[in-house]
């Protein structure tokens, strides 16, 4: 299943036994769904990702640039609060890894973050700007898993990874 939102429509696309359903505000399209004349033209909904796309990145922008300033996060406090687990707010978030408009996407659902308790940030700022911040998690996985890395990497789930997204040349 890929999922996104476009303009606060949400899209979902599922892929079951070689079968596809699209679900498209409120709709669902099942089967040959492609060849349904009601579907927005292919243009329309790549405009919609690419505003989609750039919403998401202005947020992320927003929270980083808050980070860098105060060196903590207000909305990962009130999270803590709504929702009664642990979220560091005074560690540099991890929001996405890779470019945004990939097709290949890995979800990792243990960062491995230790919980920190401190009021602000201590040390010094690894990325002192968005730009920085972004385009080092954009090459995540060249700076972390690529040629000119240690080749030691954090666990066994690592190098599982590695070794079952090569084949696809990313």
């Amino acid at each position: 299943m890929r999922g996104f939102i476009l303009d606060s429509t949400f899209v979902n696309i599922h892929t079951h036994c070689g079968s596809i359903r699209l679900e498209l505000a409120g709709r669902r399209y099942t089967g040959d769904w492609y060849a349904h004349a009601t579907l927005p033209p292919v243009h329309t909904l790549l405009e919609s990702i690419a505003v989609m796309l750039d919403n998401f990145k202005s947020i992320i922008r927003a929270d980083i640039e808050e980070f860098i300033a105060t060196q903590k996060m207000e909305k990962a406090r009130e999270l803590k609060h709504a929702t009664g687990h642990h979220f560091n707010h005074n560690e540099y978030p991890m929001y996405f890894t890779g470019k945004l408009d990939a097709e290949l996407v890995l979800v990792h659902l243990n960062p491995k973050q230790q919980n920190n308790d401190a009021e602000t940030y201590m040390g010094h700022l690894r990325w002192p700007t968005f730009e920085d911040y972004f385009s080092y998690h954009q090459y995540y996985g060249r700076h972390t898993y690529g040629p000119q890395t240690s080749r030691s990497w954090k666990s066994l789930f690592d190098q599982k990874q590695i070794r079952f997204i090569r084949p696809f040349g990313v």
